[in-house]
C-alpha cells in the first residue's frame, strides 16, 4: 500500500469501484447497506479487495460491526496498525446504539 493513502482512501476507492458511487459523495458516516446500497456479497467482496490492497487479513467475525466506512476503516486499523484516516471514531456504547 501507497504510505500517503489512508485506510479510509483505500476502502472509499473500492466503493467508488464496485458500486460506482462517486468519491465525493461517500462519507466516514456513509453506512455501506442503507446509504450506499451495498449488498451482503457486494461487502465481502470489497473487504477482500481491501485486504489484497492493504496486504491484510480481516477476520470474519468483525465484519458485523462495520456499519459505516468509517467504522471499517477503524476497525481495520485496529487490526492492521495502518492510519485508518477518519476524524472520528465511535466509542464501545455509541457503536452498540447503531444496532438499536
Amino acid at each position: 500500500m501507497n504510505s500517503e493513502k489512508t485506510i479510509y482512501s483505500v476502502l472509499a476507492e473500492i466503493i467508488e469501484n464496485r458500486l460506482g458511487i462517486s468519491f465525493e459523495n461517500i462519507s466516514e458516516n456513509s453506512r455501506l447497506i442503507e446509504d450506499l446500497g451495498a449488498s451482503s456479497i457486494d461487502i465481502v467482496i470489497m473487504l477482500s479487495d481491501a485486504e489484497d490492497r492493504l496486504e491484510i487479513t480481516i477476520p470474519d467475525d468483525i465484519l458485523l460491526s462495520m456499519k459505516t466506512v468509517g467504522r471499517a476503516a477503524a476497525k481495520i486499523s485496529e487490526i492492521s496498525g495502518l492510519p485508518s484516516g477518519v476524524k472520528t471514531v465511535l466509542t464501545e456504547s455509541e457503536d452498540n446504539s447503531e444496532d438499536q
